[in-house]
């Protein structure tokens, strides 16, 4: 099966189809649906679309977790289309992502948490037990970059008539402006409605389905018009912290963290290969 794997991976690299960085985020047509359900409050404070879009969110974050159980288990990951379908089928859309994250952070907080304030002379101790919560920071990169547009190579006379530059400035022709603004934006938008923050981030062997609580972006390149053509996304994705016991959409992912810990700390060396059981799965940990 590893050799399989490898040779997968290889013919990917070889072709460029390469797995992305997927985030499926709730669908403009869906907001509109449900949002005629009215503005209802609830017991605890969510609207019925917020209530719909978190229902929604916490099927399709089962569904996506299966097959990241499948990818562990098979070694096969999970296509574009796939998450796609699986996204449709819920009122999500699927953005795949134009680059890979370089980085993917995971905080997990939980139990008795200490807060002090106050100056020296006057120190206010406030703790609390905290219900368990993970957030995951990632960073998205955006770039629209065309040579003809952004280095105006095409107003001087010495560079607009080589091959390369006539192709760009017919791409250039073709497009109109380049942009990175509205994928950006639309990513920093999330935040503007609560039935909009309840997002599924999807990669390779990892699902992970929260709450969207910060979103930054950066603008780091121009072109001549001012706009921008490069730029990054950082994002936190919080899961847990629900305040309705109800909404298994907002809270912990208590199944997927149990089987995550079951998997790392039971012993498994009776199931193991040899070749295992004698280098723990790494050669660095050779036991001689």
């Amino acid at each position: 099966m590893e050799a399989g794997k490898a040779l997968q991976n290889a013919g990917r690299s070889a072709t460029g189809s390469v797995v992305k960085a997927v985030l499926c985020i709730r669908s403009a047509l869906k907001l509109q649906n449900v949002a005629q359900l009215g503005e209802g409050e609830k017991d605890d404070g969510l609207t019925d679309e917020d209530r719909s879009a978190v229902q929604d969110v916490a099927a399709l974050g089962k569904d996506l977790l299966k097959r990241t159980e499948q990818s562990l288990k098979g070694g096969s990951v999970a296509t574009f289309d796939a998450v796609m379908a699986d996204a449709a089928s819920h009122g999500y859309i699927a953005l795949e992502m134009q680059y890979n994250p370089n980085t993917l952070r995971l905080d997990t907080s939980a139990g008795l948490q200490v807060n002090y304030s106050g100056s020296a002379d006057t120190t206010e101790l406030q703790s609390y037990v905290a219900p368990a919560s993970t957030t995951l920071s990632c960073e998205f990169l955006f770039d629209d970059v065309n040579n003809m547009d952004a280095f105006m190579l095409g107003d001087n006379p010495l560079t607009n008539m080589t091959p390369t530059n006539i192709g760009n400035a017919a791409l250039s022709a073709a497009k109109g402006d380049f942009s990175v603004q509205t994928e950006m934006e639309g990513l920093l938008s999330l935040l503007s409605m609560p039935q909009a923050r309840h997002v599924v981030f999807f990669w390779g062997n990892m699902s992970f389905r929260g709450e969207v609580t910060q979103v930054d972006t950066e603008y780091t390149m121009f072109n001549k018009k001012g706009f921008p053509v490069r730029g990054i996304v950082r994002m936190q994705i919080r899961q847990g912290d629900a305040t309705d016991e109800n909404d298994s959409a907002l809270k912990y992912e208590e199944d997927y963290w149990t089987r995550a810990f079951e998997t790392g700390f039971t012993d498994q060396k009776q199931d193991a290969s040899l070749f295992s059981q004698i280098t723990n799965n790494s050669m660095l940990n050779l036991k001689l």
